[in-house]
């Protein structure tokens, strides 16, 4: 018999609701047992935190008349509030985050919003976390960050706890990732299903003593969140399990790796298979015709004294292996990676590096496979406490395998930066001067007509700022001078800040001038020109109390290449902050 597809849960037998609410009960009781050791003879309400309101305020003309699109919204208004009340070995930390222009991030942005999906957008954030000892539950927006391999960077907005006792971890967090976004073929909105996750780790030990832990993420797209899904738009569902670990050989050498496997369905409209050899898998979740298994690893060797370390890095991902607790996952790669470090001289020089190397396309299910060459190295030089030098380069080479010339990639970019930074002492003024050369090239050869296509972008700036000890006075200068030569063109940008700031009445009165000049020059097609002013000052009404004012504004006119048109545009914003 066939089971019905078409549910508005999480078909993860091992994982339901009951347990999720079996194991916020067991916390529950964890916490009643964790609050039963606080001593309370000497516990005091402390109450403190910040908040901020602002308003965003941008206009802008131009000539020919709606020539010039704008650049940010008319106005913009935006919420933040932090606070935390403790008791004891009671917390309640609140973070509330609310702007009045909202967008998606991953999905397109849906038409009217309803009062949850208000609250579910990304660019909202409310977070309430109370905490009892070594537990703490979770409502809101969360990321949970359990390891490399399971889940790390997806919002989820819903409810979970965390146990935290010495060196045992146990966590469990139930939402919304993905809001569900209608399908509108007029705009060009694919649409998205609402996406609900479950994940829970426990872990155990450190990196001092060593660490154990299990992590399991299952997550599905409800398929009655969108009425009217588009024909390319399929509900999907994953499920995946990890085991991570740390084994400290000694206080300075360590192994650290991870393993995991996972099940991923890209539709889950698709046909269940049935006495398909995979009877014991399906108890995690219904195995459907786009249903596949893979797995990822990854191991890392480190060797960390104060002077000198190496790190020796591993990683594979097979092609089916989804972690739908990231966003962007790239899957069906394989990574190898050296990593030295070193401190000379007293810690006077630092130097760091890497190289490795990226093939993608293990499983052959692609046209073509490619090879990355990844390579970097930093230093810091300190030679005086005046005098200080950061340099840096990478490569980055790409290439695939394929046979026929005119399929045939060869790229190669390189990058080069030098900073000197010199700082300057005297009774009256100290000078601090920055320079900054920095070297981007890329090419690509065409292995089939032997030309080379290259990119190059030189750029020296150069930054000089000015304390006067006997005032407070700040003045600024910064030049710019940048060459981007693309070949039969060439691309000039000449810039010019000038800065000052004064603080009166004590520091509590704080305004602030800059100036600027750019020039942008296209070989033989003329050149735009570009004005820009910005003001700010900020009044300390008292220690809890701060209010701010911006303003800027931007006069830009367009050489030959847009016929000598022109616009204007002009921002204000408006802050008022508070600590307690």
């Amino acid at each position: 018999m066939k089971k019905d597809s078409r549910v508005d849960t999480l078909q993860v037998n091992c994982l339901s609701h009951q347990t999720f609410e079996y194991a916020i009960l067991l916390l529950m009781l964890l916490l009643l047992s964790s609050y039963s050791k606080a001593e309370t003879d000497t516990l005091k309400w402390v109450f403190t935190g910040n908040t901020s309101l602002s308003s965003d305020f941008y206009s802008i003309n131009s000539t020919p008349e709606n020539s010039i699109n704008r650049r940010r919204p008319t106005d913009l208004h935006r919420l933040l509030y932090n606070s935390n009340l403790k008791y004891g070995i009671f917390e309640l930390p609140i973070t509330i985050v609310l702007s009045s222009n909202q967008t998606n991030f991953t999905t397109q942005a849906p038409g009217t919003q309803t009062f949850m999906q208000y609250l579910q957008n990304p660019m909202n954030i409310i977070r309430i976390a109370p905490r009892i000892g070594d537990l703490n539950l979770q409502f809101g927006s969360f990321v949970p960050r359990y390891s490399e391999l399971s889940t790390g960077n997806s919002n989820v907005f819903g409810l979970g706890a965390e146990y935290t006792p010495d060196n045992l971890a146990i966590s469990v967090f139930y939402g919304i990732s993905q809001r569900g976004v209608e399908s509108d073929t007029t705009r060009g909105i694919r649409g998205a299903y609402e996406r609900r996750s479950l994940t829970a780790r426990l872990h155990y030990g450190s990196k001092r003593t060593g660490l154990i832990g299990i992590n399991v993420v299952a997550a599905e797209d409800i398929e009655s969140s969108v009425k009217s899904p588009s024909a390319e738009l399929f509900p999907e569902r994953g499920f995946l399990t990890t085991i991570n670990f740390i084994v400290p050989f000694t206080e300075r050498i360590f192994l650290e790796g991870e393993v995991g496997g996972s099940l991923f369905t890209r539709n889950t409209r698709d046909k269940e298979i049935e006495d398909n050899g995979l009877e014991f898998l399906s108890v995690l979740t219904p195995i459907k015709t786009s249903t596949r298994a893979d797995g990822a690893g990854r191991l890392k060797f480190g060797i960390e004294y104060d002077k000198w370390g190496i790190a020796a890095n591993a990683l594979y991902v097979g092609d089916g292996y989804v972690p739908m607790g990231y966003r962007f996952f790239m899957s069906d790669r394989l990574e190898l990676t050296l990593m030295p470090k070193l401190r000379l001289f007293d810690g006077t020089i630092f130097l760091s590096g890497s190289i490795g190397t990226r093939i993608n396309n293990l499983s052959n299910t692609k046209s073509q496979t490619s090879e990355q060459l990844l390579a970097s190295l930093n230093s810091a030089i300190r030679f005086t406490d005046y005098l200080s030098l950061n340099a840096g380069y990478s490569n980055f080479g790409f290439r695939n395998r394929t046979d026929n010339d005119t399929l045939k990639i060869d790229v190669i970019s390189t990058s080069f930066n030098l900073s000197p930074n010199l700082i300057l002492r005297g009774q009256k003024l100290i000078h601090s001067i920055t320079l900054s050369f920095a070297f981007d090239d890329y090419k690509d050869y065409n292995t089939f007509t032997t030309a080379i296509n290259e990119n190059s972008t030189r750029s020296i700036t150069g930054v000089h700022v000015i304390n006067f000890t006997e005032m407070p006075l700040t003045t600024d200068l910064t030049l710019m001078q940048l060459t981007n030569d693309i070949k039969p063109f060439e691309l000039s940008i000449y810039s010019i800040i000038a800065g000052v700031a004064y603080r009166f009445f004590d520091n509590t009165l704080n305004p602030s001038l800059k100036i600027s000049y750019n020039n942008t020059s296209y070989a033989g097609a003329g050149s735009d020109n570009s004005i820009g002013f910005r003001a700010k000052v900020a009044y300390i009404y008292n220690k809890s109390l701060t209010f701010t004012a911006e303003a800027s504004s931007n006069q830009y006119s367009y050489g030959e290449l847009r016929s000598n048109a022109s616009f204007g545009e002009t921002f204000v914003r408006l802050m008022v902050a508070s600590r307690f």
